[in-house]
């Protein structure tokens, strides 16, 4: 079924990031490691539009999806807002807390591409009082096929965000990404099992699979329609959908420049195929030339790329 609305939940930040001239391994004692206390000076410092809802909605906008954002941001939000719009981005479901600044990521990268985050959370925490029911009951007014993505954006917000789709029986793809540690199991458990799509890199899914120690998320997935994308970096990714597994070598790089988003850029790039009912396999290996475009550019949106130009890159890898 060919799904006309996507609505990209997640976050909404100011990405701060920071290139280190050296290796974490430089700074860091393993023996010591019980009392860290390090500090990296870095030549350069940029602040750059971010957040997963925003880098997802920006490259399936790249790719003719027109997403619809379902977050919270601060009052700070304006310039972004301005940024998403004049990208083809519905902002009209953005709540803005008056009194809080948008949610910051701050991004150590080092020159072997490893990187280390940290996170304030601020207007991002209210996403747990900004709901779906009422955005999806204005959006099915148009008749239109609706289809989630459900990105952390909070604990207590993407765990509203799974309940509503399911009892609302609204279909999505489910990436808990770095909240799998923090999120109850009855959550992560409901996302899984009703997911259309689970997302993860290799470490993340086998963190999932941990903590639903009896759910298969590799080898046959909890039903046959549903699907795993499991991301590899630099090694591509798999994609398994009942027995069926698809291995989807790493589309070509010309540069390295900074690899953060590149697992947004991935997402969006296999959601674009999905939505648009393409074979798995095409959508595993469009979302590898997402992700490559991603780590050419510093920062998550500064790629760019009309989709003569998406398609004739594809065919020049695949």
């Amino acid at each position: 079924m060919f799904h006309e609305v996507v609505i990209v939940t997640g976050s909404l930040a100011y990405d701060q990031i920071l290139n280190l001239p050296g290796k974490f391994s430089s700074y860091i004692l393993p023996d010591k490691i019980h009392q860290i206390n390090v500090s990296f000076a870095t030549d350069t410092h940029t602040v750059n539009f971010g957040g997963t809802a925003g880098n997802q909605a920006y490259s399936l906008a790249l790719l003719g999806i027109r997403p619809v954002i379902v977050a919270t941001a601060g009052y700070d939000f304006d310039r972004y807002r301005k940024f998403l719009e004049k990208n083809g981005i519905d902002t009209s479901y953005i709540k803005i807390i008056k009194n809080k600044l948008t949610a910051s990521g701050f991004a150590i990268t080092d020159e072997a591409n490893n990187q280390i985050w940290g996170y304030s959370k601020a207007a991002m925490s209210d996403s747990k009082d900004h709901h779906l029911k009422p955005v999806i009951s204005e959006l099915s007014k148009t008749n239109k096929q609706l289809f989630a993505i459900l990105t952390p954006c909070g604990e207590e917000g993407i765990a509203n965000y799974v309940d509503e789709c399911v009892a609302l029986h609204i279909p999505f793809a489910f990436d808990p990404a770095f909240y799998i540690p923090s999120l109850s199991e009855k959550t992560l458990r409901k996302g899984v099992r009703y997911a259309q799509i689970v997302f993860g890199n290799d470490y993340e899914l086998s963190l999932l699979q941990k903590r639903l120690s009896h759910e298969k998320l590799q080898g046959l997935t909890l039903k046959d329609t549903q699907i795993v994308a499991t991301t590899l970096g630099e090694n591509g990714s798999v994609i398994q959908q009942g027995n069926k597994k698809f291995t989807i070598k790493p589309s070509i790089v010309h540069k390295v420049v900074d690899p953060t988003g590149a697992g947004d850029a991935y997402r969006s790039g296999f959601l674009a195929g999905y939505i648009k009912q393409l074979p798995l396999k095409v959508c595993g290996q469009m979302g590898s030339v997402a992700a490559a475009y991603a780590v050419e550019n510093y920062g998550t949106m500064e790629h760019s790329y009309s989709k003569n130009e998406f398609w004739k890159r594809y065919n020049e890898n695949y």
